[in-house]
């Protein structure tokens, strides 16, 4: 009897992960960065459009979301935070935990993320960081 509670709990078991790890594909996802000296929110905005640049086959078709998450950019301070929280098909922006504006539209979350994992990333090594590679 043992062994066959020990056959049901390992389907049980391999049951569970497969649902877990279904999910886990569907999870939340969050970019926080923590600011290390002075950047205006012009110096954001600029380095978004050249990431977005960078690491998007079709800017132009997202140009309004780029602009919109561009305009929710401030001045940050040593110590100050961003962080990007991404849900379903919105980017919420958050600064110092304030969320300042939320960005709808799969094609633009899809962008976001590829400023990180795209084809030119901020540095490799934080691609294969965030990879685990």
């Amino acid at each position: 009897m043992i062994a066959d509670l020990s056959t049901v709990f390992d389907v049980a078991l391999a049951g569970l992960l497969a649902v877990m790890i279904f999910y886990a594909v569907r999870l939340n996802k969050r970019i926080a960065m923590l600011f290390v000296h002075n950047v205006t929110a012009k110096e954001l905005s600029n380095g978004w459009e050249e990431a977005f640049e960078d690491n998007t086959k079709d800017v132009a078709g997202i140009k309004d979301e780029i602009a919109k998450f561009n305009a929710s950019m401030r001045d940050v301070k040593k110590g100050d935070s961003i962080v990007l929280d991404f849900s379903g098909d919105t980017v919420d922006v958050l600064i110092n935990d304030t969320r300042i504006d939320s960005v709808t539209g799969k094609a633009f979350q899809q962008a976001a993320l590829a400023i990180w994992l795209g084809p030119k990333p901020p540095n490799d090594a934080l691609k294969k960081g965030i990879l685990a590679r």
